[in-house]
């Protein structure tokens, strides 16, 4: 439940994408039933919070919590 609101707010919301990246990949990592693709998933959505997290696109601003 909480995952589909942090996807929400990934895709609609004007703040920090890497918050709710990493948001989304702990409500993952909460997850008990661990297969292969959702680890693969989980690392996928680790390195976009860091990507997030070192340049914001939709600000174009650089460093830690750019679109602040």
């Amino acid at each position: 439940m909480g995952m589909k609101y942090a996807e929400i707010l990934c895709k609609e919301s004007r703040w920090s994408k890497a918050t709710y990246t990493y948001q989304k990949a702990a409500f993952l990592m909460m997850c008990g039933d661990q297969t292969q693709e959702s680890k693969d998933h989980l690392q996928f959505l680790m390195r976009h919070v860091y990507m997030y997290s070192v340049y914001e696109p939709r600000s174009g601003k650089m460093g830690l919590n750019a679109c602040v």
